[in-house]
């Protein structure tokens, strides 16, 4: 299933159509958005017609293989963010191993979304997700949110969001194994606010969303657990296992993790910056995390960091 994707069952002629690479190559996005099960039905039956002794069989039969835009989009859209990604991370693109591929399978509805996980093995996913990273198959599977903003043909903005999130996870885990969950949920939570435009050719990333209609944003919780001193100082939080992870307070650790990578990276600390991105530098020649952080940032630049973070966000 994962390896063939959940089409080729039901079209075994005409599957191809909703198998996409990338521009760059580097995504392979599997998708029925932009068509119906109808459509795909009256294009298998047409495509059955054709005779296989033909010599130009194979030429016509790839005529019905035309990936529709929105999966086009999307596939150069993966692409696109990708090269965000690392861009954020300061990793050079020629890191990138050769020949990797990035395997995405993204629905046009909830149902086969969550069909095909319980068909992989899942043990089930909450009504309320987008989508998910498997680390284990390092697929991402995604459907598009019904009633939302579309941003890119007919990709909606909270499916995009999800992506963002999910397909740092993704990136991550190809360019090092080591991150720690802070920095990991942490660029997530980073990358996961920003703007699509021009069919998802156009995106901007890390924007600060100051307060949304249906829930508390990451900016509101930092603002909260400052101004009460519920955050977790930086000498402990940085050495966050997924034991002191998953708590009761998971959310404020997301929320802390988001403001401390948003303050590195968009912050007005430079030394912070500088050393935030050395730390992953090292982390990505296969160092533990344990043994980087402490070479990097002593005692007193870890206190005089947590300083500067908790001003950084008062004032903002």
């Amino acid at each position: 299933m994962i390896i063939e994707g959940p089409f080729k069952a039901r079209w075994p002629l005409t599957w191809p159509k909703l198998h996409h690479r990338s521009k760059g190559g580097n995504y392979v996005v599997i998708s029925d958005i932009g068509v119906t099960d109808e459509e795909m039905d009256a294009l298998e039956a047409e495509a059955a017609k054709l005779d296989p002794n033909d010599k130009l069989y194979a030429q016509r039969l790839a005529k019905f293989h035309k990936p529709h835009d929105d999966l086009v989009s999307a596939a150069n859209l993966m692409e696109l963010s990708r090269k965000e990604f690392m861009a954020f991370a300061g990793i050079s693109q020629t890191r990138w191993p050769k020949g990797k591929r990035l395997r995405v399978f993204f629905f046009r509805d909830q149902s086969r979304f969550m069909s095909f996980e319980q068909e992989c093995g899942g043990r089930g996913v909450s009504g309320s997700v987008l989508g998910y990273y498997t680390p284990m198959w390092r697929y991402i599977s995604l459907f598009n949110q019904p009633g939302g903003t579309k941003v890119a043909g007919n990709i909606t903005q909270g499916t995009i969001e999800t992506f963002w999130h999910e397909g740092w996870h993704q990136t991550c885990q190809i360019i090092t194994r080591r991150c720690p969950l802070w920095m990991n949920e942490g660029i997530a939570e980073f990358l996961g606010y920003g703007t699509c435009k021009d069919r998802g050719t156009n995106i901007e990333l890390g924007l600060l969303v100051r307060a949304k209609k249906d829930s508390y944003t990451g900016y509101e919780l930092v603002k909260e657990m400052i101004r009460l001193n519920r955050f977790i100082p930086f000498k402990e939080f940085f050495y966050y296992e997924s034991r002191e992870w998953n708590t009761d307070r998971v959310s404020l650790n997301y929320a802390q993790a988001w403001s401390i990578v948003y303050f590195a990276l968009r912050g007005d600390n430079e030394l912070f910056k500088k050393d935030f991105c050395k730390i992953f530098a090292e982390l990505c020649k296969d160092r533990p995390a344990a043994e980087v952080i402490p070479e990097v940032i002593d005692d007193k630049s870890m206190a005089a960091y947590e300083a500067a973070w908790i001003a950084y966000w008062k004032r903002m």
